[in-house]
């Protein structure tokens, strides 16, 4: 019965509030309001809330929240990445004894948007447009050497449910899409927009011939590091690299150096090491970097939020109902 759970929802909207309220008036929930999103609820703001079997809120509250409420049967996380849960899980070497499922909807169309719209902006040459206007430059003969994106080759890490959206809108616009997955993935399971398909060990293949490097892979053991030192030396076209993936795949001095010594053209940076960027950190500065806020994601306005709980509140009804949840981490991969 939806009766039986106990949710607590830990959110930087204030309305989400009011809006499971008004679709579910029987269910019994608590509500935390977050000035913004990423802090961790303090034991104030948690007192008197107890006896919770269920958490909707940022995998950045997870510790706080399976040390207070220890009896938790599920975890939902309204973040993709699973990094902090799972460093938690192999530190304690055993998985969590409850369901950890994250967010399933709305990504898988907003980041494969911002990923095409970066490789647009390159490809159309948008700055060095914008360079020559502010210098009242008509450059015609010197930008005017586009090429149709039938030419261009897009190498994506990482064949997930926002990967493979993502090779589906490059290739609806006619781009060479290569991916490389974990396990490979037997033929009569492959889909027609992917023109070629890489395991881990052809990575240096990939890097080789691709013009644009995204990265969609989550953090593991495995991924952590993957493109550090001077692993981006096999790229021989000069590619621009776009993570929006996690930022430990590679360090800032990496990706610096990848592109001090010519091996990438441009890094369209989402996600990094360490968020909020320090100020002091070169990648602010460094020519051909260019910043975005963890934001590739793009949807925190109150309406999209009620769509996540949307999809949350026909998970609960899978959870009474004791049918798998949509959207479940596997533990052992963090993935």
């Amino acid at each position: 019965m939806m009766e039986d759970l106990r949710i607590l929802v830990v959110c930087h909207h204030a309305g989400v509030g009011d809006y499971i309220q008004r679709i579910q008036p029987n269910l019994k929930f608590y509500f935390v309001y977050l000035e913004r999103y990423g802090i961790i609820p303090t034991d104030e703001e948690l007192e008197g809330i107890t006896d919770i079997n269920v958490c909707f809120g940022s995998q950045t509250i997870y510790e706080k929240i399976i040390t207070k409420y220890p009896n938790i049967k599920w975890f939902h996380s309204i973040t993709a990445g699973n990094e902090i849960p799972f460093a938690i899980w192999r530190e304690q070497g055993k998985p969590p004894p409850f369901i950890y499922t994250r967010i399933y909807s709305l990504m898988d169309v907003t980041i494969p948007q911002y990923i095409l719209s970066y490789i647009l902006w390159s490809e159309r040459k948008i700055l060095e447009l914008y360079e020559k206007q502010r210098k009242k430059e008509w450059a015609f003969s010197t930008v005017m050497d586009f090429r149709p994106l039938e030419e261009v080759r897009v190498g994506i890490l990482g064949l997930g449910f926002i990967g493979k959206p993502t090779a589906k809108l490059c290739k609806s616009l006619s781009m060479k899409v290569i991916a490389m997955s974990r396990r490979p993935v037997p033929i009569e399971n492959r889909e027609s927009y992917i023109d070629e398909y890489k395991l881990l060990e052809g990575l240096e293949d990939l890097l080789s011939t691709c013009d644009y490097i995204v990265n969609l892979l989550p953090s593991t053991h495995l991924t952590v590091g993957l493109l550090n030192g001077d692993v981006l030396s096999a790229c021989k076209k000069k590619p621009v690299f776009i993570n929006v993936g996690r930022g430990d795949i590679i360090n800032e001095h990496s990706i610096i150096n990848a592109l001090r010594n010519g091996w990438i053209s441009k890094a369209i940076l989402d996600v990094f090491e360490r968020e909020p960027l320090p100020t002091k950190s070169p990648l602010w500065e460094e020519p051909g970097v260019f910043i975005t806020y963890h934001t590739a994601y793009g949807l925190y306005r109150e309406e999209h939020f009620q769509k996540l709980i949307d999809d949350f509140l026909e998970n609960c009804q899978r959870f009474v109902q004791k049918r798998p949840l949509v959207g479940e981490v596997d533990v052992e991969n963090g993935y």
